[in-house]
């Protein structure tokens, strides 16, 4: 059958009796066939030209033996008799022809041969079906690799472009790769100054504290020269009075001797004279003389007592508007420090999780970038897959082909997939290419994450080394402040309120010092009325005297004594010359002793004064120093408004960013770690000249007292400041690391000062508060 259909049938001829149609001739008649292609002409002769008819071998659908016995012929019709004329017949859609052969042979003939052709065209059917259906495959498949080439061509295309992206995002990479070792090792010796910074701040540090330590001997020595110097005064105060009442008492006794001495010259004159109209007048003058120093003794007694109270008012006003004045600068120092603080903690919150946000949102979008490229890789593998399908598929088409130009079409298709395919393994070869630099690059990026990584942690040893070494010269510094308050914390516990008790001594001696001076300013004064008086009276009886030896005198002439006078009267007026001479020089020694002992009065007052100015210095001085730390306070915020904007614009670089932000910290902890000192600097000084010049006026507060109240104030609200700022850097360190803190900072300064915990021991109790889940 293969060869049937592989060769084509030898054109049939031969001589057959044929019916004729119906209607027409319906008898047998012999005629001329002859197959010539697709058609069998028959004629009436052999050799005729002009055909009587033909049959189409393409309509014929049956050809068969028509035989009684119904056999079957070879070719699967039922076969005719086998006799001198063998029947058969040829059926078409149309008409069906009956035939007679002369022999079975000559019918086989027939009968075999139009079989064999109708099966050669059925098989050229279909091979022609076939190589249609072929071509027509073949032409889709010529589509389809046209449209696989420019799918190809657009692909290199594209992937060309991608190429170019890929050298520029690999450039930028390496280019961004080179600014970050730049900027790492920026950050390197940024990193070494800070803390060479760091260092010579410490060591700026370590000599301000021995210039403290050295003040405050200093001002121990000048305070315990002060001591030496008030006490050297009081002796030689004691002294002065003891040499004063000692001369008093001398002058009191020449006086009672000169008033003795007197008494007898009175009674000698008084014998001489023997008149006592005199003696009664120059009583009555005496006792009118002594109410009227009487008299003005105790007015000026009164307006003492006048001016004593006039200046305790003013001290008492003063005191009042100094604390008046201090509660209000006290109370707009903490609703100004509240509100500040208030603001900077909610702008660091704030600003802190927008800076976190930020950089979440960063890290999303380099995820959905990384993922978009393992998904471009995935869709060019998959793509380099099915056109490798394709292939394989155009190859199993190309060798299916039915004939020798299926064959060709199939060969040709094949080199241009193999072309195609070498294409493909070219592009594909120089994909892996690219991705192996890709993997070199991101093997570098990951050498310099990893170096990265490596100089962080380095730089972060460094930090906590140098946070270490902080942390330990501040206990070292606070285990001095600690040892130097030792006896201190021992009073204390010994006995609740010690300090307090010991100001109140303080002040209480004070007063009483300045009360025993004020007392012995009174005495003096008191001594040098008396003194005055006595001087007045002492006058008073000289002048007495001398009136009433001019009296004599003039009596002496009216009686007309002679010349020669007698050697007693003489003597008695040379006695009476001398004892005048006596007196006048002893008041003028008494005038001289009441000058000097004005002079003291008068170093004493500016003594007073001098310590009452340095006293109301050093409150200045306190008050600049308060106002000093207040600016600092601002500073601390800005410096605290300035890191949080700083880590806006640092996205960049995180890491670098939290470096910079370490660093800022650790500069405010250095800073915070000062103002503690300063803080312990102003208790030094608020303790060394608070028993200095206090209370004048016993019942009212005294200078010390509001200086103590308001210093107080101060201290707490300098203690509160550095509370809150080292609760901010504590917490913008952990909102650093990844640490939500949900602790509000307002409320822990009262916690901790409930819970009383050590200044010492701030930061570790702040960190674990606020480290709370």
């Amino acid at each position: 059958m293969e060869n049937v259909v592989a060769t084509a049938p030898l054109p049939l001829y031969g001589y057959l009796q044929k019916k004729g149609e119906k209607g027409l001739v319906r008898s047998y008649k012999k005629r001329w066939f002859e197959q010539n292609g697709s058609k069998i002409f028959y004629f009436h002769e052999r050799g005729e030209k002009n055909a009587l008819g033909f049959i189409d071998c393409i309509e014929i659908s049956t050809v068969r033996r028509t035989d009684e016995n119904g056999l079957a012929s070879p070719g699967g019709r039922p076969s005719v008799r086998r006799d001198a004329s063998v029947p058969f017949e040829i059926i078409t859609p149309k008409r069906i022809y009956e035939f007679i052969a002369s022999t079975e042979k000559d019918c086989n003939y027939w009968v075999n041969g139009l079989n064999q052709y109708l099966q050669y065209q059925e098989a050229m059917l279909d091979t022609q079906g076939m190589m249609a259906a072929h071509d027509q495959q073949v032409t889709s498949l010529q589509e389809k690799l046209e449209d696989i080439k420019k799918r190809h061509t657009l692909q290199s295309i594209q992937w060309a472009e991608r190429d170019k992206e890929l050298e520029k995002e690999l450039a930028a990479l390496q280019e961004r790769l080179k600014k970050q070792e730049a900027d790492a090792q920026a950050k390197q010796s940024e990193l070494d100054q800070k803390t060479a910074e760091s260092l010579e701040r410490l060591r700026e540090l370590n000599r301000a504290k021995k210039d403290l330590e050295s003040e405050k001997k200093q001002r121990e020595e000048s305070e315990n020269e002060a001591k030496k110097n008030e006490e050297a005064s009081r002796l030689a105060l004691s002294r002065a009075e003891e040499r004063l009442l000692d001369k008093v008492a001398e002058r009191e006794r020449e006086i009672d001797e000169l008033r003795s001495r007197l008494a007898k010259k009175d009674a000698d004159m008084l014998d001489y004279v023997k008149s006592q109209q005199t003696t009664s007048t120059s009583t009555d003058e005496r006792d009118h003389l002594r109410e009227m120093f009487e008299s003005e003794i105790e007015e000026r007694r009164r307006e003492t007592e006048r001016t004593k109270a006039q200046y305790e008012e003013k001290l008492a006003e003063l005191a009042q508007a100094k604390d008046d004045e201090a509660r209000r600068q006290v109370d707009e120092l903490e609703r100004a420090h509240s509100a500040a603080l208030r603001r900077v903690a909610d702008e660091a919150e704030r600003k802190a999780e927008a800076s976190e946000e930020a950089w979440q949102l960063r890290a999303k979008e380099f995820e959905a970038r990384t993922d978009e490229l393992r998904r471009r890789v995935a869709d060019k593998k998959s793509k380099i897959k099915q056109r490798n399908g394709w292939l394989r598929e155009l190859e199993a088409q190309a060798k299916q082909g039915a004939n020798d130009e299926a064959a060709q079409r199939a060969q040709k298709l094949d080199i241009e997939g193999r072309d195609v395919e070498r294409q493909l393994r070219d592009r594909e070869q120089e994909l892996q290419d690219r991705e192996r630099e890709l993997g070199e690059v991101r093997a570098k990026l990951a050498v310099a994450t990893k170096q990265k990584k490596a100089l962080k942690t380095e730089v972060q040893g460094k930090l906590n080394e140098m946070e270490k070494v902080l942390l330990k010269k501040s206990q070292e510094m606070h285990s001095m402040r600690d040892a130097l308050q030792d006896q201190k914390k021992r009073k204390e516990e010994e006995e609740a309120g010690a300090e307090l008790a010991r100001l109140g001594e303080e002040v209480r001696q004070s007063a009483a010092a300045l009360e025993a001076k004020d007392e012995r300013v009174r005495q003096l004064e008191r001594v040098n009325e008396e003194l005055e008086a006595r001087v007045k009276t002492l006058q008073a009886g000289l002048d007495e005297r001398e009136r009433e030896v001019e009296a004599l005198k003039r009596e002496k002439e009216e009686l007309q004594v002679p010349k020669g006078e007698s050697k007693s009267a003489k003597k008695l007026r040379e006695e009476l010359e001398a004892a005048l001479s006596r007196a006048k020089a002893k008041a003028q020694s008494k005038d001289d002793m009441l000058r000097a002992l004005s002079q003291k009065l008068v170093e004493i007052e500016a003594d007073l004064e001098q310590r009452l100015r340095a006293k109301d210095e050093a409150i200045e001085q306190l008050h600049i120093r308060l106002a000093d730390s207040t600016e600092q306070k601002n500073a601390l915020a800005d410096r605290f408004e300035e890191l949080l904007k700083s880590s806006q614009h640092g996205s960049r670089d995180e890491a670098e960013r939290k470096r910079k932000q370490e660093d800022e910290v650790n500069e405010l902890k250095l800073a915070l770690r000062l103002k503690d000192e300063e803080i312990h600097m102003l208790t030094d000084l608020g303790g060394g000249s608070g028993g200095r010049g206090k209370g004048k006026v016993p019942g009212h507060h005294s200078d010390g007292e509001v200086e103590n109240a308001i210093l107080h104030e101060k201290m707490e609200e300098l203690r509160q400041e550095l509370f809150y700022s080292l609760a901010v850097g504590i917490k913008l360190n952990l909102s650093m690391q990844g640490i939500q803190c949900t602790q509000s900072i307002t409320t822990l300064y009262d916690d901790a000062m409930r819970d009383m915990i050590p200044t010492s021991a701030w930061n570790s109790w702040i960190f674990n508060r606020l480290s709370r889940v």
